[in-house]
C-alpha cells in the first residue's frame, strides 16, 4: 500500500503546478474500460482501435501499473477528494432509486473536492463536470455536482447506468430534460462549449458514460465495424470505445494544437473492463467488480507541458485518487509539484 500512496502524491504534482501557474486541466475518466481495453497498452488479444488515445500516449507518459477500485463510485469519490473509500465511505457503486439494507455511503458535504480546493486557492480556474456522477442517490437534489461537489457547472448523468444511449435524462445545472443525442456525442459537445466560453483558465472533469451498460451499436460514423442490433455485446463494447476514441479527437481538435499544447490532459479508466468483456491475459469473471487485475488495473495517459521524455512508460505503481493533492499543493495548499 505505501508504494500506491507514495505514488499518488507523484501523480498530483502534475495538476499542482497546473493550478499555480494557471494552466488549464482536462481530466478524463473513461467508465468500464481496463487496460485490456486501449490499444495503446497491447495487453488484450482483442482490441478496440483507439488511435487518439494512442496519439496521448506517444505525445506523452503511459503508466503501465496504474490502479483503481472494482467499481465506480468508490473511484470517483477517490479522484476528487483524494481520500481512501474507508475515509469517504462510498464503499461500492451506488443504487440510485434503492440504496438502502444497508445504504452505501455517498459524498458527504464536508469532504473537500478538487474545484473547493482550487476556489480556497484563489486560482481564478472556473469549474466544470461534465458526464457522468454517480456520487449520490435519488434522495438528493438534481443538483449534486455543484451542491456538494464544488462545481462550477454541471451538464450530464447523475446515475450508474443510462437507461438508453440515444434517450437519456440530461442534467444541465440541476435541471433535467429529455435528450436524444447519443450520449458520447452529447458529453463531448458540452465539453467544447463550455471550454469555449472560457476566458480564464479552467478545469474540466468530463466523465464519460461510455462503454458502460447498456451494450448498444453507436452512431457508424463513429466507428468502423458493420454491427447491427444482433451483433455480439463483444462487439459493440468495442465499437462504444472506439466511438468514445473518436468523439476525443474530436475535442482536441476543437481546443486546437496550441491549447491544446498548453493543457494538462489527464486520461484514466474507473474501474477494470465490463464483466465477461475483459479479455486474455484476465478472465472475464475476474475484471469489473474484483480485487483481481482485471477489474482494478485501469489505463493512466498524461500529456501536457510537465511531460518529460513523451513517449516513455512508467512501470511504478500508482493510483488516480491522488490527483487532488496536487492540485491543492501548487494552487497554495501544502503540495509540492514538478515535471514527469
Amino acid at each position: 500500500m505505501s508504494g500506491v500512496v507514495g505514488r499518488a502524491f507523484a501523480f498530483a504534482a502534475l495538476f499542482a503546478g497546473a493550478a499555480a501557474a494557471q494552466q488549464n486541466m482536462l481530466l478524463i475518466l473513461a467508465d468500464d474500460v481496463g487496460v485490456d481495453s486501449v490499444r495503446c497498452y497491447q495487453e488484450g488479444n482483442d482490441l478496440p482501435a483507439t488511435p487518439n488515445l494512442d496519439a496521448l500516449a506517444a505525445g506523452g507518459i503511459l503508466f503501465r501499473n496504474a490502479y483503481a477500485y472494482p467499481s465506480c463510485s468508490p473511484t470517483r469519490a477517490a479522484l476528487l477528494t483524494g481520500r481512501h473509500p474507508t475515509r469517504t465511505l462510498v464503499g461500492r457503486w451506488i443504487s440510485d432509486q434503492q440504496n438502502t439494507t444497508p445504504p452505501i455511503g455517498v459524498l458527504q458535504a464536508r469532504e473537500h473536492t478538487l474545484p473547493e480546493l482550487l476556489g480556497r486557492a484563489g486560482t481564478g480556474h472556473a469549474t466544470a463536470c461534465i458526464g457522468k456522477w454517480h456520487l449520490h442517490d435519488a434522495t438528493y437534489p438534481l443538483d449534486r455536482a455543484r451542491v456538494f461537489g464544488g462545481f462550477g457547472h454541471h451538464a450530464g448523468f447523475l446515475v450508474g447506468q443510462l437507461p438508453d444511449y440515444f434517450n437519456w435524462p440530461r442534467v444541465v445545472d440541476g435541471v433535467s430534460a429529455s435528450c436524444g443525442v447519443y450520449a458520447t456525442t452529447q458529453q463531448t459537445d458540452d465539453a467544447i462549449a463550455w471550454i469555449g466560453q472560457q476566458a480564464q483558465p479552467w478545469f474540466c472533469y468530463l466523465a464519460y458514460t461510455a462503454p458502460h451498460l447498456p451494450f448498444h451499436v453507436p452512431p457508424s460514423t463513429l466507428h468502423n465495424r458493420v454491427l447491427t442490433a444482433s451483433s455480439s455485446n463483444r462487439e459493440k463494447y468495442l465499437a462504444a470505445i472506439e466511438a468514445l476514441d473518436r468523439e476525443l479527437g474530436r475535442l482536441f481538435t476543437a481546443l486546437g494544437p496550441t491549447r491544446l499544447a498548453a493543457t494538462h490532459v489527464l486520461f484514466l479508466g474507473d474501474n477494470g473492463s465490463i464483466q465477461n468483456m475483459a479479455v486474455a491475459p484476465f478472465l472475464g469473471a475476474r475484471a469489473k467488480g474484483t480485487p483481481y487485475e482485471g477489474g482494478v488495473n485501469v489505463p493512466l495517459l498524461y500529456k501536457g507541458p510537465a511531460a518529460v521524455q513523451p513517449g516513455r512508460q512508467v512501470g511504478a505503481v500508482g493510483r488516480g485518487g491522488g490527483v487532488v493533492a496536487g492540485v491543492g499543493g501548487r494552487g497554495g495548499g501544502a503540495g509540492r509539484g514538478g515535471a514527469w
